[in-house]
Order: structure tokens, then sequence, then C-alpha cells
């Protein structure tokens, strides 16, 4: 595999891989697959982590209501404000 990274990565255009439009395609579909694969692994993990831990469930909903402050509809701006929603998801990750 080291030699596959070293011929990629060489600035001789003779040993470096062509690529068809086909194979970058079905490169970019199997990243796209596997990471919605991976992001509802991760949110069925924290369901079912929040789901065991109702103390935990109950701080994460707290902030959720109190950083939003009640809007109707939330924004990315909103994200960054939930520091123990982070620090679950970063336990998470750890698991």
């Amino acid at each position: 595999m080291l030699r596959e990274i070293d011929r990629l990565s060489s600035t001789d255009d003779s040993n470096r891989v062509k690529y068809s439009t086909q194979q970058i395609m079905d490169e970019c579909k199997t990243f796209f697959l596997a990471g919605r694969e991976t992001t509802s692994v991760l949110l069925s993990w924290a369901i079912l982590l929040l789901a065991l831990h109702p103390d935990w469930q109950d701080k994460a909903r707290e902030e959720a209501i109190s950083v939003s402050q009640n809007h109707d509809i939330l924004s990315m701006d909103f994200v960054g404000k939930l520091k123990i929603v982070s620090v679950a998801f970063f336990q998470l990750v750890v698991l």
C-alpha cells in the first residue's frame, strides 16, 4: 500500500494512475454511502445511550431549550453553544 501511495504522489506523470470518470464517480458514491451509514449508526447509539441515561437526556434537553431560547426554527448557530450535547457526542465517539 505504501508503494501505491508513493506512486500516486510521484511528480513523474508517467507513474501516476489515471482514473476514469466512472471510477471517480464510484469512489464518490462509496464515500457518500459510508458517511451516511456512519452518521446513522452514531445517531442510533446516541438515542440508545440517552434512553439508558435519562439524567443526561434531561440535561441535554434543558440545554437545547435554553440555548434555542424557544425558537421554533433552529439553525447551525445554536450547535456551537450546546456544550453538554457536545460532551455527550464526543464521549459517544470514544465508545
